[in-house]
């Protein structure tokens, strides 16, 4: 270990030799020392051997520039690949080790997520499969976790309920959940955003939602990535006729963190005298989506039916452009999207 000011000053033969020697042995050991040289140029090298962090100048000669441990190889271009954040990848895929990637990743991020209703015992257990999720704990660290099991709402803590006791006629909340090795597991939480976590557990990720009826037992559904459908679609009206602007209540069916809802809609009439449409709105007095219908010259019934997507806005109105006893408008929601993290 070696430093120098890199001044040579005037002196006999043999302490000059000394001095000179001393200079070469800071440059062979790359001014290696405990504490920072006293004299600095910009780019100098410093090899700290007291955090062991290879560090170098900045060009303005202010401040020293930390390049990581120096038991570790320096990341060069050879070893990066096009892609991934700001374009840095390792070659072989792995970009957990690159400073400043891992914490970019939004937590929930999965190579896949599958979650469905429980066969044998689908009013109370979940089924689920996930691969390679992102969770993040509460400063933003991250680990990888991959998991399978089943989640019962009838048991308590890791892969039941996080508190208390289940309630009907409630959106349940899906976290992923692990410890800071990998392991995982879901936890259901009546919130969203704070889910009591079990000990150990200090990572986690919103990965699903899933509803209970009025007998506490949930309503069949299956969830692919962030995207969840009803086995059975959830009427929310059923025969609408009204002329005036009129609210849709899809919120049993809809948890409100949803980004979109998908709804199966059918405008039907009997009315032999005047063509007419059902307009629906997601803003109000904003026509989304008009539904047309034909007069009834068969003394039968007309349909139109669709299936639409809508941003999740909270509201969702309709309205039929003319009156009659003979006009029915049919709502059914067949299921969700997600946010990704929750957020």
């Amino acid at each position: 270990m070696a430093q120098h000011d890199y001044v040579l000053a005037n002196a006999s033969g043999a302490a000059y030799r000394v001095d000179n020697n001393d200079v070469l042995q800071a440059i062979l050991s790359g001014n290696s020392g405990a504490t920072a040289p006293s004299v600095t140029e910009a780019y100098m090298i410093w090899n700290d051997t007291n955090t062991g962090h290879l560090k170098q100048r900045n060009a303005a000669n202010t401040a020293w520039i930390d390049h990581g441990p120096l038991a570790s190889a320096i990341l060069r271009v050879s070893d990066v690949a096009a892609g991934g954040s700001g374009g840095l990848l390792r070659a072989d895929g792995d970009g957990s080790g690159l400073s400043g990637i891992a914490t970019q990743v939004p937590a929930g991020i999965a190579e896949s997520i599958n979650i469905n209703s429980n066969t044998a015992n689908p009013n109370y257990q979940i089924g689920y499969s996930i691969e390679d999720i992102a969770l993040k704990d509460s400063g933003g660290a991250i680990v990888y976790a991959t998991m399978t099991g089943t989640l019962d709402i009838e048991t308590s803590g890791v892969n039941g309920l996080d508190t208390g006791l289940e309630a009907p006629s409630t959106f349940y909340y899906i976290h992923a959940i692990a410890q800071s090795d990998g392991t995982g597991a879901l936890l259901l939480s009546a919130s969203s955003t704070a889910p009591n976590k079990p000990t150990g557990y200090d990572y986690s990720a919103l990965v699903g939602a899933v509803r209970n009826n009025a007998s506490s037992n949930f309503i069949p559904f299956f969830q692919y990535g962030n995207s969840v459908s009803y086995y059975a679609q959830q009427n929310v009206l059923a025969a609408g006729q009204a002329t005036t602007e009129t609210a849709i209540d899809y919120s049993a069916f809809v948890p409100p963190i949803a980004r979109r809802l998908t709804a199966n809609v059918e405008a039907q009439q009997t009315d032999t005298t005047l063509d007419a449409y059902a307009a629906l709105r997601h803003i109000a007095a904003n026509d989304f989506i008009r539904m047309y219908v034909g007069q009834n010259t068969a003394g039968n019934r007309n349909f139109n039916t669709s299936q639409i997507q809508i941003p999740y806005t909270g509201n969702f109105f309709y309205t039929w452009s003319t009156p009659s006893a003979g006009r029915f408008l049919k709502v059914d929601i067949s299921g969700f999207t997600l946010p990704f993290g929750g957020g």
